[in-house]
């Protein structure tokens, strides 16, 4: 009430309690209470000093002595609860609180409190209030809250006890609701609980409920908030009780599709499928209760991931691991695996070349370097490639993957048509690049050709079914060579056409200004540049000086054979320029 009124003392010997100066009629007597006491009872007068209002109203309540009209009883306590008897505990707290006949108010309340308290304690006294206390404005459930709030004055030796025995009872207990009476939430020893978990039979309020929901990393039941022996609880909240504790919407915001993924328990003996969140590092499986870790796709309780990956890898080189039964096993698996076709993937993932979100079955997984990739991607990948062999377009690091996709893998992603389409331009670049002798159907627009021995004079082409004659490069069915290379000569001196072509070409390779390539045989011409040419056809790199081969059979850096251009710091030929 007065503004310059002295604040009160803390106690010296109890950061938990402090001083209450005495308000009646000038008394200087005081008492030693609790910091959460709400009245003190002088010990040299005996009267009752109101903490709140700092003044001494016995004949009245806080809201009678501040002027606010307020019911005359509050409602009765509550009664003690177990957790055996907390199941149906929501039904029967009306009927419990409408039919109780006992007292309002918090004298009542406190003196029982203090009763239970020194009687579980085993000896002492508490002093008896006088016949007019003042109902005080608060519940006898708010006042209950705090035991040990009346005591007596500053020394009385077993006041201070059970006070202290009254905390530390407190702090060893397993719940708040030993010591208050009140049925608490065993999650966060704060709030009223709202539910009684079926499993567990811990008592839990909404908030926490929707607290630990949010952070669920497995869709439908989630684990209890609770703690055991300072431990997490293992108890799960089926999806029954999670739709009777919180509203349809929240639940629907926090089960959003994007959100999750499939997965399934990665120890062995479980594999349970269901549905976690994305972007989790650890979950526990639902059905075996053991935790799961994402990162590391195992089960290594008591072990960081780094500590795991170091036993993993020391049993694998000590051949722990190789129990016979399990390598056959797993060679089972993987001889199973790789006989299919293609591997689809199982899991949603991040397309690593287009970063859209792929659709579990919608990707594959390459079998030569086990990266992830959507069909799609794949697709454009194999149509725009510049060569038949088609690699893998993704990262492995910072270097590209030089992998090759398998023609099994293509076939699954590709149309007939764009399969068709690749197929022929992979005939068309082996032909091309062979080392081999090849021969090309000499059929108009066929597509058959072969590689051929040094010994073989006929190829019978399995496209048009045509006979080729590959000494006279031609066909002439039921003709011997003789006598068609007489009826060419015939043929050519009529037409006009055929012979200006060939006699151009003959004095192109004459003058120098043509070479065949020592290869393929087709004829080269260079109009400019150095003296480095590749054949258009078989990609043979050529010498224009010598009018060779650059290198030898060896390929690229074979100085046994071709121009052999700088061996012994000699030209290739007085004319190079040694820009090859």
């Amino acid at each position: 009430e007065d503004d310059d009124e002295e604040k009160q003392p803390a106690a010296d010997d109890d950061a938990g309690g402090m001083i209450v100066e005495c308000r009646y009629n000038g008394c200087s007597g005081y008492a030693y209470v609790f910091k959460t006491a709400t009245a003190a009872q002088c010990e040299l007068c005996n009267h009752w000093t109101c903490v709140s209002c700092k003044a001494c109203h016995e004949s009245q309540s806080c809201a009678q002595y501040n002027g606010i009209d307020v019911p005359e009883e509050s409602a009765a306590p509550e009664p003690m609860v177990s957790k055996n008897e907390r199941r149906g505990l929501n039904r029967e707290q009306k009927s419990n609180s409408a039919g109780s006949s006992e007292p309002g108010g918090y004298i009542s309340g406190s003196r029982k409190i203090l009763g239970k308290l020194i009687g579980s304690f085993g000896s002492g006294t508490v002093e008896e209030p006088p016949q007019h206390m003042p109902q005080s404005g608060r519940s006898a459930g708010d006042y209950q809250l705090h035991p040990g709030a009346v005591s007596g004055a500053r020394g009385h030796t077993q006041s201070k006890k059970v006070q202290e025995t009254a905390r530390t009872n407190g702090e060893s207990s397993r719940s708040p609701n030993q010591v208050t009476g009140i049925p608490l939430c065993d999650a966060c020893f704060v709030r009223k609980f709202d539910h009684i978990a079926q499993e567990c039979e811990h008592a839990l309020c909404r908030e926490c409920i929707l607290k630990h929901l949010e952070k669920a990393t497995v869709y439908g039941g989630m684990s209890c908030p609770a703690r055991t022996d300072s431990k997490p609880c293992i108890g799960l909240l089926q999806e029954e009780e999670l739709n009777q504790t919180v509203t349809p919407g929240t639940l629907k915001k926090l089960r959003k599709k994007s959100d999750w993924c499939d997965s399934k328990c990665f120890d062995k003996r479980c594999s349970h499928a269901f549905r976690r969140k994305k972007g989790v590092q650890s979950f526990i499986c639902p059905m075996c209760r053991r935790q799961n870790c994402a990162e590391c796709q195992a089960v290594h309780v008591g072990m960081t991931c780094e500590q795991y990956i170091e036993k993993f890898v020391a049993d694998l080189d000590s051949g722990e691991l190789e129990n016979p039964e399990e390598k056959k096993k797993r060679f089972q698996e993987q001889i199973a695996l790789y006989e299919r076709p293609s591997i689809q993937t199982t899991e949603e993932f991040e397309c690593s070349i287009c970063l859209v979100e792929v659709e579990s079955g919608k990707g594959l997984v390459l079998k030569n370097c086990h990266h992830q990739i959507c069909e799609q991607c794949l697709a454009d990948t194999a149509k725009n490639s510049p060569v038949a062999e088609v690699l893998c377009p993704c990262k492995s690091g910072d270097a590209d993957c030089e992998m090759p996709v398998l023609d099994s893998e293509l076939r699954a992603c590709l149309s007939e048509v764009d399969y068709a389409a690749l197929q022929e331009r992979g005939l068309r670049e082996a032909e091309n690049t062979s080392k081999e002798p090849s021969f090309h159907c000499k059929t108009p627009d066929c597509k058959g050709w072969c590689l051929h021995g040094r010994d073989v004079e006929v190829f019978d082409c399995p496209v048009c079914a045509q006979q080729n004659c590959l000494r006279c490069e031609a066909i002439h069915k039921d003709m011997s060579c003789a006598d068609y290379q007489a009826d060419l000569k015939r043929r050519a001196e009529n037409d006009a056409a055929a012979r200006a072509s060939l006699n151009f070409l003959e004095e192109m390779l004459k003058t120098e200004q043509a070479m065949r390539c020592p290869q393929c045989r087709v004829v080269i011409i260079k109009r400019s540049g150095c003296d480095f040419m590749v054949c258009t056809s078989c990609k043979t790199q050529l010498c224009w000086a010598t009018k060779g081969a650059r290198w030898g059979p060896g390929g690229q850096g074979d100085t046994s054979g071709g121009c052999r251009c700088g061996v012994g710091g000699v030209k290739c030929h007085p004319k190079c320029t040694t820009c090859h």
